[in-house]
């Protein structure tokens, strides 16, 4: 039998409101500073074996090809067991600030206007070294510099997986530099417009464009009318898409879209869709480099290309 006069029955003390909530606060404030600095703590890129190619070709566009292989030493594995992170590169010229990107071109531009490119890296847990070779094309065109050589650098940056933002970090460059001389050609600047087009009545398989079911009206089987401007290099940057002209043979789009810019050796490509509920089939497609676009800015005849009978072209030059 337990001899309950062993035991104290007394009430365990208890301890103030107040003391309770300062215990509260100080298991918290570790919690936190322990997760900043799982967060925080310190990555190391290490790009090895840089190659830098000037004047590289991409498709139909001109620019910088930059090629590495590229080492992630990640410290900090966030609130994921595996990282997807992203190297992001911005460019620095002569005057120590990021170089901008051109106005009209999305891909290439961040948020505050910047230049950048970015590739994914290879999955990385924490702890791990991760290689990623990696190719990096930077069109000219949408680099924001004059003419005439640059003294550029190098400013890798990271991505993380658990963050929106690229963050600076440990760079180290090993057998290539960071700081490159670069000869940036001429960018001219120009605006398109389409004043006059005209499209076959049937596609390349002797088709209508549409058969709009349940409609019976004589212009169920013509085509929803629009265009596309692409820069078409490493990525397929989208400069414009013209409004919809519905139901239509023709269209007119006489106000200029977009503001393109192009050096002398890179061909944008145009586009004429016939627009469906479900996709967008092709009715022509025409790539053009600066001196076509000002030939057919001239000529005294329209384009004719695939299904498109007629298109007349206007360039305007902007300053």
């Amino acid at each position: 039998m337990v001899d309950s006069a062993k035991f104290d029955f007394s009430p365990l003390p208890v301890f103030p409101t107040r003391i309770m909530k300062s215990l509260r606060l100080i298991v918290l404030s570790v919690l936190i500073a322990t997760l900043c600095a799982c967060l925080h703590a310190q990555d190391t890129l290490f790009v090895r074996d840089l190659q830098v190619t000037p004047g590289a070709m991409s498709k139909n566009i001109s620019g910088i090809e930059i090629k590495c292989n590229v080492v992630l030493k990640a410290k900090s594995a966030g609130l994921s067991a595996v990282r997807n992170d992203n190297l992001v590169l911005y460019l620095m010229g002569g005057n120590g600030n990021i170089v901008g990107a051109r106005s009209s071109n999305e891909e290439y531009r961040d948020t505050k206007g910047q230049f950048k490119v970015q590739f994914a890296l290879q999955p990385n847990k924490k702890d791990v070294v991760s290689t990623t070779p990696v190719t990096l094309f930077l069109p000219y065109y949408a680099i924001n510099l004059p003419a005439g050589k640059q003294t550029l650098l190098l400013r890798p940056r990271l991505k993380r997986s658990f963050s929106g933002t690229a963050e600076e970090v440990a760079v180290e460059f090993v057998n290539g530099e960071a700081m490159q001389s670069i000869e940036m050609p001429a960018v001219t600047r120009l605006q398109i417009s389409l004043p006059d087009v005209k499209v076959a009545e049937t596609n390349l398989n002797g088709k209508t464009w549409d058969d709009k079911l349940g409609i019976n009206e004589p212009n169920k089987f013509m085509p929803d009318l629009k265009y596309k401007l692409l820069l078409e290099g490493a990525i397929s940057d989208e400069v414009y898409t013209s409004p919809e002209v519905k139901n239509s043979y023709t269209a007119q789009w006489p106000n200029a879209g977009a503001t393109l810019s192009l050096t002398d050796k890179d061909k944008v490509t145009l586009i004429v869709i016939d627009e469906d509920d479900l996709k967008e089939e092709r009715i022509g497609v025409k790539n053009l480099n600066l001196k076509a676009l000002q030939d057919a800015n001239s000529a005294s005849e329209p384009l004719e290309f695939d299904r498109v009978e007629k298109l007349k072209l206007v360039l305007t030059t902007v300053k």
